[in-house]
């Protein structure tokens, strides 16, 4: 599969200034992916004191020009594995032994190309969700129990139905989501793609006698990429949109995550 080249006028361009931001901010001990990099070791590459010395600029820049690559589908497939490939850790909802979520958590490079695409993007994904989603708002479920409170209270002879589609977050369907984001997002596509056209290797760990172990991930989206809730959030806004139709007037759907009312 070819890498795909958007038009130049979409072309996403990440400088050291936006690197420099994100790194500063962001919250330090976090575990790192399987690059082993973590912000710790970027903050003393890029420089901690406002004035840089030449080596720090300089080194700013190539890794700006190299996430930059990344953010435009720039890099040839053998090498996407050391940017989509992660370790994966069980989180245990539950005393159930089989009860667990897979997170998978992402290496910085990704981490900051996924900030730096989202960012690019963030004025126009709240018009195009409009009332429907609230995955990517500020306290969104507190937005959709406050609007359902208020039109209860208004008329308490509508009533709610709630909806929880089974693992539909890691059974999504990639290929679909591709399609929405190409046709409503083009600038984010070539990052997405790159991310998630192909199957990606979840590693984990099983012991001394038989070491890493792969577990291909090929439907869904990896939970722990800063992405991965949008990509679903565009993966199922036809469906939701469709259903808002269907109800017109006579109701109204809300959406954030896995809990559709």
């Amino acid at each position: 599969m070819r890498t795909y080249q958007p038009d130049q006028e979409l072309r996403i361009t990440i400088s050291r200034e936006q690197v420099l931001k994100t790194v500063k901010n962001t919250k330090k001990m976090i575990k790192h992916g399987l690059d082993k990099l973590r912000y710790e070791h970027l903050h003393a590459l890029l420089g901690k004191n406002p004035e840089q010395n030449p080596d720090e600029i300089v080194f700013g820049n190539v890794f700006a020009a190299l996430l930059t690559k990344i953010a435009n589908g720039e890099f040839p497939i053998p090498i996407q594995p050391a940017f989509k490939d992660n370790e994966l850790i069980a989180i245990f909802k539950s005393v159930e032994p089989l009860d667990c979520r897979p997170i998978g958590p992402c290496g910085v490079i990704r981490k900051l190309v996924a900030s730096s695409v989202m960012a690019s993007i963030q004025h126009q994904i709240k018009n195009y969700f409009g009332k429907l989603q609230y995955a990517m708002d500020s306290c969104g479920t507190e937005k959709i129990i406050h609007s359902f409170r208020a039109q209860l209270s208004l008329d308490n002879s509508k009533d709610i139905f709630a909806m929880d589609g089974k693992n539909a977050f890691n059974e999504a369907n990639r290929i679909f989501g591709l399609h929405q984001i190409q046709k409503n997002f083009p600038s984010a596509l070539p990052f997405i793609r790159m991310m998630y056209s192909n199957p990606a290797k979840m590693w984990y760990f099983t012991g001394i006698e038989h070491g890493a172990q792969a577990i291909s991930s090929a439907q869904g989206f990896q939970q722990g990429d800063p992405t991965a809730t949008w990509c679903f959030a565009m993966t199922i806004q036809p469906f939701l949109q469709e259903i808002n139709n269907i109800l017109g007037d006579s109701g109204f759907v809300k959406f954030s995550l896995t809990t559709k009312i």
